[in-house]
C-alpha cells in the first residue's frame, strides 16, 4: 500500500483487493452448495426429518440450518 501511495498509483492495491475480494465470496459459495446439498441428501434419505435432527447430524445452528433450507 505504502508503495502504491508514493508512486501515486493504487491500481495494483485495488486488483489485490478485489482478487481476495473474489477468493472470499467464490470460498463462502463453495461451502453454501455443500451445504445445502448436505441437507438435500438428508432429506432424501429421511423425508420426515426434522430440523433438530438435521442440525445434529450437520453440526449446524437451527438457524443455519433453516437458513439453508429455505434457500435463504
Amino acid at each position: 500500500f505504502e508503495e502504491c501511495a508514493s508512486l501515486g498509483e493504487f491500481t495494483p492495491f485495488v486488483e489485490f483487493m478485489l482478487d481476495a475480494i473474489l477468493k472470499t465470496l467464490n470460498s463462502f459459495i463453495k461451502e453454501s452448495q455443500k451445504s445445502d446439498q448436505k441437507i438435500l441428501s438428508l432429506i432424501a434419505e429421511n423425508s420426515s426429518i426434522t430440523i433438530t435432527e438435521m442440525c445434529q447430524k450437520l453440526s449446524m445452528s437451527e438457524s443455519g440450518v433453516k437458513k439453508r433450507y429455505s434457500g435463504s
